[in-house]
């Protein structure tokens, strides 16, 4: 099974753009959250999606992150790219002054997801 535990409580703020509420959700998006939260792949993967290009909600990286690990461990392969694109894109976007061991979990959660295309 694809494992991910690179966005811990502990360094989710270096990517979080703001704070999810489900109660502030449009009544459609807790329908798909609701789902997605009992494992329908394709709820997951749909979140994944909202949270990544910020339809009806604020972009917010670490939550895409996680919707799409969550897919793509259920083997849904277009989960299974973007999750591997947006980390891609994290490694790619990191400054020198980030933490080092962010860094490496997310390049190693980048090969492994690079591994399971």
């Amino acid at each position: 099974m694809y494992q991910s535990n690179v966005f811990t409580r502990k360094h989710e703020s270096h990517f979080q753009t703001t704070t999810v509420n489900n109660n502030n959700l449009p009544r459609s998006l807790k329908h798909i959250q609701n789902r997605a939260e009992k494992g329908d792949v394709d709820a997951q993967y749909s979140l994944g999606d909202i949270y990544s290009n910020g339809t009806d909600v604020n972009k917010n990286y670490s939550v895409a992150a996680k919707w799409y690990r969550l897919a793509a461990e259920q083997g849904h392969a277009e989960a299974q790219n973007c999750h591997a694109t947006l980390l891609s894109g994290l490694v790619d976007d990191m400054q020198p002054d980030y933490d080092e061991e962010l860094f490496d979990g997310i390049r190693k959660q980048l090969i492994k997801a690079i591994l399971m295309l």
